[in-house]
This record gives structure tokens, C-alpha cells and sequence, in this order.
């Protein structure tokens, strides 16, 4: 579990990133620039975060586990 719970963290944190990048550095850094590729770059950091979003709620699914109990 705490392998799994490792791996949704880590993409959780990836979205993160990408979407602080987009706003903080581009969106609103840029807003008053009238750069032609800005709206095609955002949409392209839009598409990775829902790459990125699928990966984490895939990663995050229930998943078998089987336990066993030894004396000690």
C-alpha cells in the first residue's frame, strides 16, 4: 500500500509542478507579451496535466492485496 499510495504522491506532485509552471511562469508572466504560441503552449501543458491526471487516478485504484499472519 504505502508502494502504491509512493507512486499517486509522486504524480500528484508532477501535476503540481506542470500547473504552477503554466500559471505562475507563463500564463500570468506573459499575459501583456501578445505572444502568438502562448494559448497553443498552454493548451500543450493542459493536455500533459490530463496525461498526467489519468496516470495518477489509474495509479490510485484499488489493487489486491494478500496478507500473512505468522506466529511469532
Amino acid at each position: 500500500m504505502a508502494k502504491q499510495s509512493l507512486g499517486v504522491h509522486l504524480l500528484t506532485l508532477q501535476r503540481g509542478d506542470v500547473h504552477e509552471m503554466r500559471w505562475k511562469q507563463l500564463q500570468v508572466a506573459l499575459q501583456n507579451d501578445n505572444l502568438a504560441r502562448l494559448p497553443a503552449v498552454l493548451e500543450g501543458l493542459d493536455a500533459m496535466d490530463e496525461e498526467l491526471a489519468v496516470r495518477q487516478r489509474a495509479a490510485a485504484q484499488p489493487v489486491s492485496c494478500s496478507y500473512e499472519l505468522t506466529p511469532e
